[in-house]
């Protein structure tokens, strides 16, 4: 890609456009062949096939069918961390209420956070609806979410005490993203 992945923080997404695959998600504080699957609520799987290195010019993908199928067309996004633009951050939980720092330098319009340790939901929370919560794995409409992700700033967030966002001793992984208005 030319993209600085060994260096800087970074996230890939990748989904194959000709096949039934699912959505897969790699970043580089979590590390290469740690993937998420966004459209389930599976927690994280080592997947020593799929993408299996970042370097200074891009990352590295093996054998599995998400990543790399003979005959099957892909579209990979790839976000390096940039203040005012997006950010990969990680915690563990503690059952209340806890700040998480980034590294925006502006204040996210968007949040996207899944527990990498259980099969939670993704959260999604978006400055339009700063109450309400989407979940990026379901069709679901938004629905409540007071007070789970709050104080949004330019360099922290807050999160509740709801297990997807922070229940005691689990991991969790956030893309907090600058947006549009």
């Amino acid at each position: 890609t030319g993209l600085d992945a060994s260096t800087n923080k970074a996230l890939v997404w990748t989904k194959s456009r000709s096949a039934a695959t699912d959505h897969k998600l790699t970043d580089t504080v979590r590390g290469a062949t740690k993937a998420l699957i966004s459209d389930t609520t599976d927690a994280q799987t080592t997947d020593t096939n799929g993408l299996t290195a970042f370097s200074s010019t891009g990352y590295t993908i093996g054998s599995d069918t998400n990543y790399n199928n003979s005959g099957a067309t892909y579209v990979d996004w790839e976000f390096v961390a940039t203040p005012k633009f997006f950010d990969v951050v990680t915690w563990t939980g503690n059952g209340s209420s806890q700040t998480i720092a980034h590294n925006l330098n502006s204040v996210p319009g968007c949040i996207i956070i899944k527990c990498t340790s259980n099969t939670y939901n993704w959260w999604v929370w978006h400055t339009s609806i700063p109450t309400q919560r989407l979940y990026l794995n379901t069709t679901a409409a938004a629905s409540d979410g007071i007070g789970q992700v709050s104080s949004v700033t330019s360099t922290s967030f807050n999160v509740g005490s709801v297990a997807a966002l922070n229940a005691s001793g689990e991991t969790y992984v956030a893309y907090p993203i600058v947006t549009g208005k």
